[in-house]
C-alpha cells in the first residue's frame, strides 16, 4: 500500500461530521506531513468508522503515528502479507495490523513508551513491509 499526502491542515476539511469525528483524536490544526510526499502505512485503525494510517513521518522514526485517512489519497491499495484484520465488535476498534501487533492490546503503548521488544518487532515489521513494497514495484 502506498499513500500520497494531499492535505495537512484540519481547516481544509469541510465536512462537519468528519471534523466532529476526528476532533476526538486530533488536537492539532496542522499535522507534520508533507503535501505531495508518499508514505507507506504500517497499519490501519478505524476510529469513528474512519481510517487512520500508522505512518512514519521520517525514515528514522522509532514508531509510526496514526494520521487521519482524509489527509491522503491511495496510490497503491495492495495489502501487505503480514497484515491481519482485527475486529471484535464493541471491544476494540477495527484494525489492519501486523499479526503480533493486532493480538497485543498493549503493543502500541509499549512501542511509544520505548519497550525494547516492541521496538525490535516494529523495526522488523517496518523492514519487511518496506522490502515487500519494493518487491511490488518490480512486478
Amino acid at each position: 500500500m502506498l499513500l500520497k499526502c494531499v492535505l495537512n491542515k484540519v481547516s481544509k476539511i469541510t465536512d462537519s461530521d468528519i471534523l466532529i469525528a476526528i476532533s476526538k483524536h486530533l488536537h492539532l490544526s496542522e499535522v507534520p506531513l508533507e503535501i505531495g510526499k508518499e508514505y507507506i502505512p504500517y497499519g490501519i485503525i478505524f476510529r469513528e468508522g474512519l481510517p487512520w494510517y500508522y505512518i512514519c513521518e521520517e525514515e528514522t522514526d522509532y514508531y509510526p503515528r496514526p494520521h487521519f485517512g482524509g489527509f491522503f489519497e491511495i496510490v497503491d491499495s495492495s495489502f501487505f502479507t503480514c497484515w491481519r484484520l482485527n475486529w471484535e465488535f464493541g471491544i476494540h476498534p477495527a484494525s489492519i495490523l501486523p499479526k503480533e501487533w493486532s493480538t497485543n492490546d498493549l503493543f502500541y503503548e509499549n512501542l511509544i513508551n520505548g519497550g525494547q521488544i516492541e521496538q525490535a518487532m516494529f523495526q522488523r515489521f517496518k523492514q519487511d513491509i518496506d522490502k515487500e513494497f519494493q518487491n511490488m514495484l518490480r512486478i
